[in-house]
């Protein structure tokens, strides 16, 4: 928009660092200087933005006005023809701005000619004003505003969208000539408006239909597509991104407050926010108009406001301390909780890996994470096909058929602050050019950086060839040989869009991927995660127990009819961590502590991989940190591989590495970068990646000289790597490689920049984990403990009455804390604790041994696993005597001695085959 430095720092050899650039300059407005060169440089200006954006942004802004740093002095843009721009000169015809000119991308003129480029005079056509109805008219129609200022109709746009008035009746074609082609109505309605005493005024029918707080359906038409408690069939709107989810009037089991609350119930501001009057971004306050929009951890629209005025779960559910309930009585779930276990510090906080339970699960996790939906639909996520326009015209595949946004089962959790919370995630296929050494993909005047093509020249591609959208054309179904047929074409085409032909292009794909968290689905309280009990998220996925929370499997693609196979035309979307890994998503995915990245590729063998592990957004393959060691020195750990010397303008890409110093190990750290100031210098090898860095004669320069408390050269066999760099502090300081070093990995220093860091348990505060797959086999065997089986006594066993037996259960592979229990029943009921116990069998007959083992998570029911055997108790009849006190005779006493404790019965069996029973008999 504006003209400005070309964003490239010098470099200030007293600090070591490069000062600070703005490309930004409101005093001078950026002129293509011709039709030709906007339509090879521009992509969506401020005129076509409003033909597009606006369908959903209210308004005000730069859709009224030319931007300034002071907001009162912006300019108007119906005024640019005849006031001064930022108090400089106008802006005319002749000038070709991103104000006044635009790429005819919805064919405002009829010509079915999208590639050409119109000037926009804002006087015929009317600004975007802020339409308050948008938002506060019950029935105001989204469809029509969108139909009208797809056709520049801007001004008419609020009156008739609201029902005021209806269309001018102005065809494409007009758009030259009518004067006030999008500044006029057609007539007023008369239901809405009359003529009463010579004064136009609107009816009490239109007054009643304006809310002061915004319905819900008003909200629902830009944030889901859908009408409040609605389905429609077709909907235009961007629904997957606009974030709304899926919130349905009249089913609470898709979110327990959709039948009870509105958008606004929540958006609105907290009764004590403060309102600001200010209007700037940097401002933390809401302004008049401004809903609460929360956080939003991974993007950044008014990041100053995150939060500002905001009903959280806390504020409604949960008792700030003076007794006083949340909002409208909301039910405290903190008694539940407690029960539950959730509130006991079991668990470690993000600063605390070392085996200290510091932290309760409420501690470490957000509301969402256990109580938006795991099972229900949810519309959001999935991929973006950027490779063409939509249905509806919009430069970038928002929706067709094979990308559509209803899901099921598709969410994915992210650390955020230390706290785990639930999200969604959008990824978007496009694009860009891989020749990242002297190719100017996007035309602005910076080669070197993976340009993503400008959809305006990826449009006049696909026309040329008979294409929209690659998934669309190909049904869904798309192949390796697909998509280098497309990419052969974009090398030959782009060259003659950008008027180049002593380039080579590479086209290849990327695929770029943004969590958004999740806070509506809010599930009723008997599904969401952990309502089973502790083995609802701590137990393997295919336990039949529950398990998944960690690691089940997350639907990226989320289309049964949609396959991509991208062969060798994909590369990565960036490389993070001192590039030392690739990724395919926004770099904010962090680890718990907030220290790393967690890379994650969904292109895997050249296709997009449908399904992702959910432990993939949440911890790394392995555990790193920073490193916070000392050195006296560092070197490469191998040769640095530099562009060759034939690549005409080859360099090394503005390689750069911080070095931190300190003589204090670490009380007082000063960060020093080396970066070479020119991308287009030829840097081929490390002898003159070192004159780049140093600016001047090296061998007197201030490298060479320890200026910055260290010196580079050259490695070499006695200090190092031949072909790589050797740092070495000088006298009295210790240096390292600071991690956000942005070349580490080429520069061969990535092994300097980070060190293992191993998560230890809190249940044993011993043992280890180094890395994902067992971090996370840890924490799934906390719910249901891998092996609860009797070693001893053996099942069906015959124990001899009396006998003493060892209790003993195998606790192999069971988690640290694991709780035992025996229950003997023989027939008597006994208890025992511990792994191990002894116990007397006394009575003949059946016994039966049951083993009860507790998960160290609680004690709900499905922490605990059971299993039992059985046998018998067999009594000994040895060593009985007997005495008649009358010999020879049937009559008199029989004393017997030596039964058994607890025998009460005598049987005698006589020769003639019959059994006599003494049940009268005195004990002695």
């Amino acid at each position: 928009m504006f003209n400005g430095p070309s964003g490239l720092s010098s470099y200030d050899s007293g600090s070591g660092k490069f000062n600070d650039v703005t490309s930004i300059n409101f005093a001078s407005v950026f002129d293509y200087v011709d039709a030709a060169t906007f339509a090879k440089k521009g992509d969506l200006s401020i005129a076509g933005m409003v033909q597009d954006c606006a369908e959903c942004h209210v308004g005000g802004g730069a859709m009224e006005y030319v931007p300034n740093s002071d907001i009162n002095k912006r300019t108007p843009l119906r005024e640019i023809t005849t006031s001064p721009v930022n108090g400089i000169s106008t802006i005319d015809s002749e000038k070709y701005t991103t104000f006044n000119y635009f790429i005819d991308t919805y064919d405002v003129d009829g010509d079915y000619d999208k590639a050409e480029v119109l000037y926009n005079d804002w006087t015929k056509t009317g600004v975007q004003e802020v339409d308050c109805l948008l938002c506060h008219l019950e029935g105001y129609s989204w469809d029509t505003r969108l139909d009208m200022i797809r056709l520049a109709k801007h001004d008419a746009s609020r009156a008739v969208a609201s029902g005021l008035a209806t269309d001018n009746a102005y065809a494409k074609e007009d758009w030259h000539d009518a004067a006030d082609y999008g500044t006029t109505i057609g007539a007023y309605n008369q239901d809405y408006v009359q003529d009463i005493g010579g004064n136009t005024v609107l009816t009490q029918a239109f007054v009643d239909k304006i809310m002061g707080t915004p319905p819900s359906d008003n909200c629902a038409s830009c944030h889901m597509g859908t009408g409040f408690g609605l389905e429609e069939e077709g909907n235009r709107q961007v629904d997957w991104k606009k974030r709304g989810d899926h919130w349905v009037a009249d089913d609470a089991v898709w979110d327990v407050h959709s039948s009870k609350l509105g958008c606004m119930s929540c958006h609105q501001r907290v009764p004590d926010a403060p309102v600001g009057e200010s209007g700037l971004a940097s401002s933390g306050d809401l302004g008049q108009c401004d809903p609460s929009k929360g956080n939003a951890p991974f993007s950044s629209v008014w990041n100053a406001k995150d939060v500002a005025g905001t009903y959280d779960c806390y504020y409604c559910h949960v008792d700030d301390g003076s007794g006083v309930k949340g909002w409208k009585n909301a039910p405290d779930p903190t008694l539940k909780h407690t029960n539950a276990g959730l509130t006991d510090k079991k668990c470690q906080s993000k600063d605390s890996i070392n085996g200290d339970a510091d932290a309760s699960h409420i501690d470490i996790m957000d509301c969402s994470a256990c109580h938006v939906s795991k099972l229900r639909h949810y519309s959001g996520g999935g991929l973006v096909d950027a490779t063409g326009e939509d249905h509806d015209g919009r430069l970038a595949d928002h929706e067709n058929f094979y990308v559509e946004r209803d899901t099921y089962d598709h969410l994915a959790l992210s650390w955020f602050n230390g706290k785990l919370l639930k999200a969604s995630s959008l990824v978007t296929m496009f694009w860009r050019d891989k020749n990242d050494i002297d190719f100017d993909g996007n035309n602005d005047g910076r080669g070197g950086g993976m340009d993503a093509y400008l959809m305006n020249h990826v449009r006049n591609i696909n026309e040329a060839n008979g294409w929209t959208n690659i998934t669309e054309d190909k049904l869904g179904r798309v192949e390796a040989d697909d998509v280098v047929a497309r990419a052969t074409a974009f090398n030959t085409a782009l060259q003659e869009e950008l008027g180049v032909s002593d380039k080579t292009v590479k086209s290849m794909i990327s695929t770029m991927g943004v969590l958004f968290k999740v806070n509506h689905n809010v599930s009723p309280k008997q599904e969401s995660w952990g309502a089973n009990g502790c083995c609802d998220c701590h137990a393997p996925a295919d336990s039949g127990l529950g398990g998944g929370f960690f690691n089940g499997s997350y639907d990226v693609i989320n289309h049964d009819m949609l396959e991509v196979d991208l062969g060798d035309t994909r590369t990565p979307f960036t490389k993070v961590n001192g590039r030392t890994q690739k990724t395919d998503f926004h770099p904010n995915i962090k680890n718990k502590k907030g220290n790393r990245t967690v890379a994650v590729e969904i292109s895997a063998s050249g296709h997009i991989r449908a399904d992702v592990t959910r432990d993939e957004f949440i911890y790394e393959s392995t555990f790193l940190k920073p490193t916070t060691a000392w050195s006296e020195s560092i070197a490469s750990s191998a040769a640095i591989s530099f562009p060759t010397a034939a690549a005409q303008a080859a360099n090394a890409k503005g390689w750069y590495v911080m070095i931190d110093v300190s003589s204090d190990n670490g009380v007082t750290v000063t960060r020093h970068t080396l970066q070479n100031p020119s991308p287009t210098g030829v840097v081929i090898d490390v002898s003159s990646l070192l004159d780049a860095w140093d600016g001047s004669e090296r061998a007197n320069g201030a490298l060479a000289a320890g200026t910055y408390g260290f010196t580079v050269v050259e490695g070499d066999d006695a200090n190092g790597v031949v072909g790589g760099l050797y740092f070495e502090a000088t006298a009295g300081n210790q240096i390292r490689v600071n991690p956000a070093s942005g070349h580490a990995a080429e520069l061969q220093l990535g092994g300097a920049m980070y060190e293992a860091d191993p998560i230890t348990s809190a249940l044993d505060g011993e043992t280890q984990y180094f890395g994902r797959a067992d971090y996370v086999a840890y924490l799934e065997a906390i719910g249901v403990p891998t092996d609860a089986e009797i070693t001893s006594p053996a099942n069906g066993a015959d124990i001899n009455q009396g006998d003493t037996v060892d209790l003993i259960a195998d606790t192999g592979g069971d988690a640290p804390g694991t709780e035992y229990r025996w229950v003997v029943q023989d027939p008597t009921q006994t208890e025992y604790d511990g792994a191990n116990a002894s116990h007397t069998f006394n009575n003949e007959g059946l016994w039966t041994v049951n083993l009860y083992v507790t998960a160290p998570v609680g004690d709900q029911d499905c922490s605990v696993k059971s299993t039992s055997v059985q046998g018998n108790v067999v009594g000994v009849p040895s060593d009985i005597v007997t005495d008649w006190t009358q010999a020879g005779s049937m009559a008199g006493n029989l004393t017997l001695s030596g039964l058994p404790v607890g025998w009460a019965k005598i049987v005698i069996n006589w020769d003639d085959k019959t059994k006599t029973r003494i049940n009268s008999y005195s004990e002695g």
